[in-house]
């Protein structure tokens, strides 16, 4: 970790304006049963993060919730990598390198609950509002095929999967697909000449296609 703790807070009534905050860096004695301390190592800042800012502000989802800030601020929430510095909870090791939505910050601590061999949850009461992936970290190095050399290329497109379904249930929900038809739920593999489970990357391209036809006839 750093020798003194940081955290970026962007300005909520003017995007172009931000603080860095220091202060000491988080002690292992103050830690709460059950918490963990985790040093920040990489996120990555996309236009998607700032999107957690507005959609936030909008009532969409209360994304800014997570990561707490000083008032007139927000903490943009980013998807990336830390590790386990300390842990005040038996079923979550020192040294685990975790991936899952992080501040900009030095350091964070995580309220570790439903812990499993893959990785556990933040059940943090400032979390209950968002969608529960966003709360889960993983132990990156017990995943199959993890490759640390593509860590940024994680960071960037790992969110976009499960963000896909999310999308796509919003949709559902409003009505936005009402034209979806059986085909489109359950595609015919035609090489097998059987029904399929498609990807998230696969949904998310269909659904992309759907929408800008809808926009398009709207238009007309």
């Amino acid at each position: 970790m750093t020798a003194t703790a940081f955290s970026h807070h962007i300005k909520l009534d003017d995007f172009l304006g931000s603080r860095i905050a220091q202060a000491d860096n988080i002690q292992p004695e103050s830690l709460a049963p059950g918490q963990v301390l985790v040093a920040v190592d990489k996120v990555a800042l996309t236009s998607n993060s700032l999107s957690y800012v507005i959609g936030s502000q909008s009532g969409l989802m209360p994304w800014l919730d997570v990561f707490p800030a000083p008032e007139g601020y927000g903490h943009i929430p980013c998807w990336g990598f830390g590790d386990v510095v300390h842990s005040n909870n038996d079923q979550v090791p020192e040294g685990e390198r975790l991936y899952g939505f992080f501040p900009i910050a030095s350091q964070i601590v995580l309220d570790a609950g439903k812990t499993h061999k893959g990785g556990f949850t933040d059940i943090a009461e400032c979390r209950a509002g968002v969608a529960p992936f966003y709360n889960e970290y993983s132990y990156v190095r017990k995943e199959p095929g993890y490759a640390p050399e593509f860590e940024n290329n994680m960071s960037l497109f790992r969110p976009l999967f499960a963000t896909s379904y999310l999308l796509e249930s919003f949709c559902e929900d409003h009505g936005f697909l009402d034209d979806a038809d059986e085909i489109w739920r359950e595609p015919f593999d035609l090489m097998n000449g059987r029904r399929r489970r498609v990807s998230a990357g696969e949904r998310a391209e269909d659904l992309v296609h759907r929408t800008a036809i809808g926009r398009a006839t709207c238009e007309e």
